[in-house]
């Protein structure tokens, strides 16, 4: 199915075929989508100075691919008053404005990825991942929480680029088979667990509460002998008095902090799945 030079949009549709939707260069209106499933790849094209509005009190489900690009100086505003259901992989495109406003969700049977270009950050409020097992969303732009995450089944590989979550935001329902893989980053000085795993297991770490909320702090979970990538895994012995007795051959985490003043503690968990008996200790 293709569409072209409409100047309202789509609305409660049940769509089979693949959409290519445009707006008029010239259109004074804006391009609106709620409450239709779209059952193909959907390409979305804004060409006018106006705005697409996706999710307009009602939901949008997309079981294929979803692309939508603002070749203007119009603006994508997506899950404008309603969720928004991506089964298949996210492509934007905008030279302006970008926003989202309820929340989005990731879903599907198999693997796909979110991928953005232009100047806005991609910041979304809720965030929910509900993928099959075993399936994982890779994010190729920084997608950044500023409320809440929620993870359910599916991971995010966040290996290109990195997770954010905001000054306020938090997660919950991290576990063995959803968390993020990849590089998570925390804003603030609050306490937080960081979702990591390495999709089989949750390999978490976290912080205590820092002095000063102008902080932004990094973590990431690498489950391989941290001699690899050029640490040693002895200079523990050189310490007299150690409380250290033994150093992981099979896992180590990377912890910075990439801005800020603020100190915090460090909580690291441990899972023997994650390691061998033949790799855990030197």
């Amino acid at each position: 199915m293709g569409i072209s030079s409409v100047a309202s949009g789509i609305m409660q549709s049940m769509i089979t075929g693949d959409v290519h939707l445009e707006d008029l260069p010239a259109s004074q209106s804006d391009l609106f989508l709620y409450g239709n499933v779209f059952n193909g790849n959907t390409t979305v094209k804004l060409l006018s100075n106006n705005q697409l509005i996706q999710g307009f009190f009602q939901p949008d489900i997309f079981n294929g691919s979803a692309t939508f690009e603002s070749l203007g100086n119009g603006q994508l505003h997506l899950a404008y008053l309603a969720p928004v259901y991506f089964n298949g992989s996210v492509y934007l495109k905008s030279t302006t404005a970008l926003s989202f406003t309820d929340t989005v969700n990731f879903g599907g049977s198999s693997d796909a990825e979110f991928d953005h270009s232009g100047p806005s950050s991609v910041i979304i409020p809720r965030l929910r991942i509900n993928k099959a097992a075993g399936t994982a969303l890779a994010i190729l732009d920084t997608i950044t929480v500023s409320q809440k995450m929620e993870f359910l089944s599916g991971v995010i590989n966040a290996s290109a680029s990195p997770l954010r979550f905001g000054l306020n935001a938090s997660h919950e329902g991290a576990s063995a088979v959803s968390h993020v893989v990849g590089k998570v980053l925390k804003e603030g000085g609050s306490a937080f667990t960081f979702p990591l795993g390495n999709y089989n297991t949750l390999n978490t770490v976290s912080i205590t509460e820092a002095s000063t909320d102008k902080n932004l702090f990094g973590a990431q979970y690498l489950q391989r002998d941290p001699s690899i990538d050029g640490y040693s895994a002895n200079l523990f012995q050189q310490v007299p008095n150690n409380p250290i007795q033994r150093v992981s051959r099979c896992e180590y985490w990377i912890v910075d902090r990439i801005s800020g003043i603020g100190n915090a503690g460090l909580i690291f968990s441990f899972n023997q799945r994650a390691c061998p008996a033949a790799w855990a200790v030197i």
